[in-house]
């Protein structure tokens, strides 16, 4: 509980402060022991929440237990407002990378949105993940530092190519529109994707990029 509270509000209760210790070392007041934990340990605990995922067995229901507690917090934790400021270190591009990876990781484990699909609401759910996504991968070119940029461009890259094949792979609810993108998300993504590549960008981040191009490209 103390790993999500952390992670879902930013709040480190005073008998939990513990957990920042190691991080006094680094003499800056930012990493210090306080009721903000810093971007480090939050990055950290979102890094453990992706291991646990590694970890969860499918066959024994342990997988679907994980994904249906954290992706709607998850969900809701993205999509709160003021995630820009400046001074809000709980959406610093490193923990939104790394939460990315969190849901890359059940999506990718589980190959469905099993979990999601109990309430029916499970299509909002996917295009929330999916904005998300596609938000960070836009943030992503403003980003300075080189390394951030990197690590965020990638985990935007990977999860929306998740989300794309998950789509393709959910069955026809007949009426259903809300898994299937509408043809401004396809616009926007693609309009993004062709700024990305104008731009020195690595050989990882192009070859995602052109590859989920040539996915839009069709549904274009």
């Amino acid at each position: 509980m103390v790993h999500v509270n952390i992670l879902q509000t930013g709040n480190l209760r005073p008998e939990d402060e513990w957990i920042c210790s190691a991080e006094m070392d680094y003499g800056n007041p930012a990493h210090g022991v306080g009721s903000n934990p810093s971007v480090q340990t939050r990055t950290c605990l979102w890094n453990a929440l992706a291991r646990v995922c590694q970890y969860c067995d499918d066959n024994d229901g342990s997988l679907g237990i994980f994904a249906a507690v954290t992706l709607v917090w998850i969900i809701e934790w993205a999509t709160v407002q003021n995630y820009t400021s400046e001074n809000n270190i709980v959406h610093h591009p490193m923990c939104s990378a790394a939460a990315m990876q969190v849901v890359f990781a059940v999506i990718t484990r589980s190959k469905s949105m099993d979990s999601l699909w109990r309430d029916g609401n499970s299509g909002n759910y996917v295009r929330h993940l999916y904005r998300w996504a596609l938000r960070e991968l836009q943030n992503s070119l403003s980003e300075p530092g080189k390394e951030i940029r990197h690590m965020l461009s990638m985990a935007a890259l990977k999860l929306i190519l998740a989300l794309l094949t998950l789509m393709s792979m959910i069955p026809d609810k007949g009426s259903d529109t809300s898994f299937c993108l509408d043809l401004e998300e396809v616009n926007d993504t693609i309009a993004i994707l062709q700024q990305k590549l104008k731009i020195n960008v690595e050989d990882d981040v192009r070859r995602l990029s052109n590859k989920i191009l040539s996915v839009l490209q069709l549904k274009n």
